[in-house]
């Protein structure tokens, strides 16, 4: 076959209309083998014809490893010119979408099947779905980013991303699994200051508060916990659901006998003294 032949009728038959549409621009002497970007060197091509004048291209000059790897790129994307025009003209119609943000107007049955036909087979495609990792690549992927600290960036970006993300139990159980068990380092003032303040206005749900007194029963604390709360307290006044579950608390005798022991010998504030006495004034009414 004649593959110069067919080439020129090719450019020939360029040079003497104009495309409306789609169309690509392409180097009639390629630039791997000296040609430059004049209007005389340069030709409107369609996508079919682009893909097929690069192929004719490697034909004439199988020793030019640039035009093998340009034709190479181009069948990299698709089986023949048409899947290769149809992908092409995809990618500018989405294009000028983004750039211009005018929706186009929907595809026809037609060019949907011819676009699904031309990306069926093509493991490169965008879009095409790749087979689950197995279980060895993902511990040899896991395995690599082990000890690998990730700039600030990259954790407010993934932070980002994941916030307002409900997690899976069986992903909140990996997450407890892999922290059980690890030595944290100690929170610094600044990072106390910074939970305390996310908490502050979050009410817990009933279910939370269940689990945080099961949690304290039984523990002590440290007296200057205990000035912390005291202080933190200051001024409040408690709710009137909050006094119904304090007077109906029943205290076991011994804690009866601790606190009356502790009380033993120290004098009266005015405070106490007017619990008292209202305590008293409910008792005989």
């Amino acid at each position: 076959m004649n593959y110069a032949a067919h080439y020129e009728r090719l450019v020939k038959r360029a040079r003497s209309r104009s495309l409306v549409g789609y169309r690509e621009r392409h180097h009639v002497v390629p630039k791997c083998m000296g040609g430059g970007n004049d209007v005389w060197n340069i030709v409107e091509l369609t996508g079919e014809e682009h893909y097929v004048a690069h192929q004719l291209l490697v034909k004439m000059y199988p020793s030019v490893s640039g035009l093998a790897l340009a034709a190479m790129r181009m069948a990299r994307q698709c089986t023949g010119n048409k899947s290769y025009a149809w992908l092409r003209r995809l990618v500018a119609e989405a294009a000028r979408e983004r750039q211009t943000g005018k929706k186009l107007p929907p595809k026809s049955a037609q060019c949907r099947a011819n676009l699904s036909r031309a990306l069926k087979g093509n493991k490169n495609a965008l879009g095409v779905r790749r087979p689950p990792i197995s279980p060895e690549q993902s511990k040899k992927l896991s395995d690599m980013r082990k000890g690998k600290k990730r700039s600030p960036e990259a954790v407010a970006k993934t932070a980002a991303a994941n916030r307002g993300k409900p997690c899976s139990p069986e992903t909140r159980k990996k997450i407890g699994d892999a922290n059980r068990g690890r030595k944290l380092p100690p929170i610094t003032e600044e990072t106390r200051a910074k939970l305390s303040a996310a908490r502050i206005g979050k009410p817990h749900s009933p279910e939370h508060i269940e689990k945080i007194s099961a949690a304290n029963l039984g523990k002590r604390r440290s007296l200057e916990q205990r000035m912390k709360m005291s202080l933190a307290h200051i001024g409040k006044t408690l709710s009137l659901e909050h006094r119904a579950k304090l007077s109906g608390l029943k205290q076991s005798p011994e804690t009866i006998a601790k606190k009356s022991a502790a009380l033993k010998g120290k004098p009266w504030s005015n405070a106490r003294r007017a619990a008292c006495v209202n305590n008293l004034a409910v008792a005989h009414i």
